[in-house]
């Protein structure tokens, strides 16, 4: 009696490690992969992030190298993005811009203002998240030609 009552014992304690190590799928909502290009007259843009914003759930991101091409990753080591609409977000990884409290002068501020802009000078619609695209299942590619 004791030896089946072991056996049970051993086999629920193994099938509940092999529920927890195979698990139910990652988990999460499904996602598709997300690549493209950032040009800005006609010249690629290095080191500007890109970031899919779903109406709810994680955003996903992406850094454009030399050549202008990002691919979004969902999380460390997931490449893609939710599916679904998302706002878009193209922006420069310049340093944030310091508290305008920061400051002595308005005009102080706005010169690093300015500076930053003219750095990368993306267009607005491309930084306010004004913008949407439909990520679908399968490769999906998003240039955006500034």
């Amino acid at each position: 009696m004791i030896e089946l009552r072991m056996n049970r014992f051993t086999f629920a304690l193994l099938a509940s490690v092999a529920l927890a190590v195979v698990g139910c799928g990652d988990g999460g909502p499904e996602v598709a992969e997300v690549q493209g290009t950032v040009t800005l007259g006609g010249k690629p843009l290095q080191g500007i992030v890109v970031i899919l914003q779903p109406s709810s759930g994680r955003p996903s991101d992406g850094i454009t190298n030399a050549e202008g091409k990002y691919e979004l990753f969902f999380k460390r080591g997931k490449p893609g993005a939710q599916l679904g609409m998302h706002s878009i977000r193209v922006q420069g990884m310049d340093p944030p811009i310091p508290d305008a409290s920061d400051f002595d002068e308005d005009e102080q501020y706005e010169q690093v203002v300015i500076e930053q802009q003219e750095k990368h000078p993306i267009p607005r619609q491309y930084r306010d998240g004004s913008m949407k695209i439909e990520v679908k299942p399968g490769m999906n590619t998003f240039d955006f030609t500034m």
